[in-house]
């Protein structure tokens, strides 16, 4: 499934027909928010393969629905997932993923709920900012 829209969509569309996946690709356009939701839940990997660095919100929504992230090697997604343990990371050079994805299967399980703990422990925004303020007020009452 292929979520949202951009200037590549019909592009994308044409390789999946090219590549004998058309039954296999569902591109949706624009999701609510409970839409959305409901994708996720009904997901088991999360691809993201983007060549620019910064952390995706999408890739943090993906693991707190119990998504498995299967992310391109940059340093940001290093961060999330450690390769094959709670995801993959895929590298450019075109090496083939499945042996790897199928190592990852019967676990898939437990890295949804793994994935799933480590997001709401360390990823979302109010604990975070209860965090930040509980350092600040910290450093205010050691005087620094």
């Amino acid at each position: 499934m292929v979520a949202h829209d951009g200037s590549l969509r019909a592009q994308l569309a044409q390789q999946a027909i090219g590549l004998g996946l058309a039954d296999c690709v569902r591109f949706v356009g624009r999701l609510s928010r409970d839409e959305q939701d409901r994708h996720y839940d009904e997901a088991r990997w999360y691809l993201s393969l983007p060549g620019s660095d910064s952390v995706s919100v999408s890739v943090l929504e993906s693991m707190a629905h119990g998504c498995v992230p299967l992310l391109s090697d940059l340093p940001a997604n290093r961060e999330l997932v450690r390769d094959g343990d709670n995801g993959l990371i895929v590298a450019d050079d075109g090496a083939p993923i499945a042996p790897r994805l199928e190592a990852l299967r019967p676990r898939a399980g437990a890295i949804a709920e793994a994935n799933r703990r480590w997001v709401g422990e360390h990823a979302l925004f109010p604990q975070a900012v209860d965090r930040f303020v509980a350092r600040l007020q910290a450093l205010q009452e050691a005087g620094a």
